[in-house]
């Protein structure tokens, strides 16, 4: 119990940095380590790791997804989209199911596409509140603390 109380005290001064922090790009990466890190679990937790390929792709994603927004904000990079990056990366995830086909179901397949992809989505409306200023900040907050709640309750 005391090793939850002293990770959730650590959770609660990093997220107090980022908040100070949220205008700068040190926001996006900590919500990109997060979104990774949470698929992470996800597929170790239901033994998905061993598609080490696929695994890889999914996290990068994820990290991309948030990331991608400091480019926009400075005017760089439109041209590659929401829609381009997501397209490849789920033409990447279907060439890499058509590789190993033999050791991969279809139902894993689905599962971890949905999930490298709802994860990061869900993650991603993080960076959306903060970019809208004064009318995204308290949903930020309320964010923020559920989601640090969670992380004391694992």
């Amino acid at each position: 119990m005391s090793t939850r109380i002293k990770s959730a005290a650590v959770a609660i001064v990093i997220a107090v940095i980022l908040l100070i922090a949220h205008g700068t790009f040190l926001f996006n990466i900590a919500v990109g380590a997060i979104s990774a890190l949470a698929i992470y679990e996800i597929f170790r937790a239901t033994k998905m790791t061993e598609h080490k390929y696929q695994t890889i792709a999914c996290c990068a994603f994820a990290f991309v997804d948030a990331f991608m927004p400091v480019f926009y904000r400075h005017g760089w990079l439109y041209f590659f989209s929401y829609k381009l990056y997501m397209g490849l990366f789920v033409i990447a995830m279907c060439l890499l199911y058509l590789k190993e086909h033999t050791k991969f179901q279809y139902t894993e397949f689905f599962f971890m596409l949905g999930v490298g992809i709802l994860l990061p989505y869900s993650f991603s409306t993080l960076v959306t509140m903060a970019g809208l200023g004064g009318k995204g900040v308290t949903f930020f907050i309320f964010s923020s603390v559920f989601l640090l709640s969670a992380r004391a309750c694992l």
